[in-house]
């Protein structure tokens, strides 16, 4: 048994350290790409600034605030500074509260000026993967299976890529559903190769996230299709 255990963890700990690793460069590469993002259509399309009030733009500033300190925590465990990793960890609880409840009143506004359902259904689906991605990956920490914590965030982390990815979109003037295509794909994309990386093969948190984003998804696009669901949103979206 010693020797089993013997030969395991050094391979273990090959893991833990490839995958914080690469953790930790996923995370800079999804806040740098959010960055450019928001920054080349301001400079591309100037007038967007108009629609940014307060609330948008304190949502814009929480959605950022919460991808810098998944970065920051990602490069934090990768150096193994788990002390700083778990009090900055406190502070997400703030941030993700105020992300979902900001998004949520942005979204609803902007559908119903709009008169776009499926963008409400849409934003519904994201921020609701935010926070049961963000919730399972707390769980995960305090259950000590640092393996799953690490997964959730980064599905928490990839389900607001969706505003950076529409902007990019926008700008180069490709097709309205292609962001949310790509945006599906890169949810699926992401933590399926950086399982196969680090493992080998899919893990059993990642495929069970995968079912949660199917099904929320499904809701989402019974919610758009169903004449009485369709009905009940539009109502409380206010639409004609």
């Amino acid at each position: 048994m010693n020797s089993l255990t013997d030969t395991l963890s050094p391979l273990l700990a090959t893991i833990a350290r490839r995958e914080a690793v690469l953790f930790r460069d996923i995370g800079w590469i999804l806040l740098a790409f959010s960055l450019f993002a928001f920054a080349q259509k301001l400079v591309v399309v100037p007038d967007r600034i108009e629609r940014y009030t307060p609330l948008v733009t304190l949502h814009g500033a929480v959605m950022l605030g919460w991808l810098g300190l998944f970065t920051l925590q990602a490069e934090l465990q990768a150096h193994g500074r788990m002390g700083w990793h778990k009090t900055l960890g406190i502070f997400s609880t703030l941030l993700v509260g105020v992300a979902v409840w900001t998004g949520f009143i942005v979204s609803r506004e902007f559908s119903g000026e709009a008169d776009m359902i499926e963008v409400f259904l849409a934003n519904l689906v994201h921020l609701s993967g935010l926070a049961i991605f963000w919730a399972a990956g707390v769980v995960a920490a305090i259950r000590h299976r640092i393996d799953i914590h690490r997964r959730m965030m980064l599905l928490a982390a990839l389900a607001i890529l969706s505003p950076p990815i529409s902007r990019v979109t926008q700008t180069l003037g490709l097709p309205n559903g292609m962001a949310a295509g790509l945006h599906l794909g890169l949810v699926l994309a992401l933590p399926a190769i950086y399982d196969l990386a680090t493992r080998g093969r899919l893990h059993r948190a990642t495929l069970a996230a995968f079912t949660v984003i199917f099904v929320l998804s499904g809701l989402a696009a019974a919610a758009g299709v169903i004449p009485p669901l369709n009905a009940a949103v539009s109502a409380y979206l206010g639409l004609s």
